[in-house]
């Protein structure tokens, strides 16, 4: 049997969902819908977290500084400059990466998500969370709703099913992705990773794509991390659903992050190495960095009344 509860957590809402075998995934509505925590089995009989969140009330201040595993939208990854152009006028994002000039992440970030439904039953536990915008951004011009809905079992592990809606009376561009860390406890350079069939997108010094792109094989199949250093963009082949998997030996640890990529899916992933080592960013993306500037590479247009959803999530099976 599955159970929610709503916990304080400093300043913001804690919801957490477990069952009596140990599965555990905690979610903070009010910082930008963060994938909190997941604890899935070792194949010792151990359940263990695999995503690095908030610990301690203090780390709120950090996580809402890396972004540890909130929502992005109306785009994933940087703007050069913060600015993008619609129908002939020009928009600007808050530029928080003043280092390079760019406006990472987009809006809703650090924006409290409302909760629609919790409900658990023997067999699954769902959390329900809505944000919809009130008046046009001075960044971005349109009327939407962003739904997200958490969906835990006990065999199949994690969905993040995530649907934008136009609200509006005109076609809106966006893109959007999620940013969660992963963690098993162990140094990445221990891990064993794949993952195959993709191609890696260059960038300038400010981490904006040049539009070449390299092949690159060096997880087609597991392989230690060893060394690895990632902040990269990468498009996936076509398929219908991608997976990376990682492997930790030494917790006796597997599991997958899968996304939805089709025609109008996640078809990109951008991948980080935290500088302790510790935590890889896995990032599913629908467009690729800079892409609402060129309104190219990803970017998807809805017509009113319109909804876009894909699916992202975590298998231990």
């Amino acid at each position: 049997m599955f159970f929610i509860e709503c916990q304080d957590f400093g300043p913001v809402r804690k919801l957490v969902a477990w069952n009596s075998s140990g599965v555990r995934l905690e979610v903070l509505p009010d910082n930008g819908a963060a994938l909190n925590a997941f604890y899935i089995p070792t194949r010792d009989g151990r359940y263990l977290n695999v995503i690095d969140g908030c610990v301690l009330e203090s780390d709120l201040e950090e996580t809402s500084s890396a972004y540890k595993g909130v929502f992005l939208f109306p785009f994933p990854n940087r703007l050069q400059d913060g600015k993008w152009n619609w129908e002939g006028k020009v928009y600007s994002f808050p530029v928080n990466e003043p280092d390079r000039n760019n406006s990472l992440h987009g809006l809703l970030h650090n924006r409290k998500f409302d909760v629609v439904e919790i409900s658990a039953t023997s067999e699954m536990a769902l959390i329900h969370l809505t944000c919809s915008s009130s008046l046009p951004d001075s960044a971005f011009p349109f009327h939407y709703q962003i739904d997200v809905e958490f969906i835990v079992t006990d065999n199949e592990g994690l969905a993040v099913k995530t649907q934008v809606t136009n609200l509006g009376t005109s076609i809106m561009p966006f893109g959007f992705g999620w940013h969660p860390y992963f963690s098993s406890g162990s140094k990445l350079d221990d891990l064993i990773v794949s993952f195959p069939d993709v191609v890696a997108l260059e960038v300038d010094q400010r981490m904006i794509p040049t539009g070449n792109k390299m092949p690159y094989h060096v997880f087609d199949s597991p392989q230690h991390f060893g060394k690895t250093v990632l902040d990269t963009g990468f498009k996936l082949n076509p398929c219908d659903v991608y997976r990376i998997q990682i492997l930790d030996p030494a917790q006796k640890l597997k599991f997958s992050i899968w996304q939805e990529v089709g025609v109008d899916g996640y078809r990109y992933v951008q991948i980080y190495t935290h500088p302790d080592r510790k935590s890889l960013a896995i990032e599913p993306m629908t467009c690729i960095a800079n892409a609402l500037q060129t309104l190219q590479d990803g970017i998807q247009f809805l017509e009113p009344g319109s909804s876009h959803r894909i699916d992202w999530g975590i298998s231990f099976r």
